[in-house]
């Protein structure tokens, strides 16, 4: 795995974890067109983190 592939992962790591944040949020007004649209980009994260080797 390259430097950039482990910087880039990294990178979507992070993107999934404010998206995360950003779906359980107490403080933002419940959604339900927002939260799918969150949930889809999180498991589309994941997806692709999945197929990322672990260092």
């Amino acid at each position: 795995m390259t430097v950039l592939e482990q910087e880039l992962a990294e990178c979507l790591r992070q993107c999934r974890s404010v998206l995360q944040t950003a779906l359980t949020d107490p403080d933002v007004p419940h959604n339900p067109t927002r939260q799918r649209v969150l949930e889809r980009r999180i498991a589309s994260a994941d997806r692709v983190l999945a197929k990322v080797p672990r260092a």
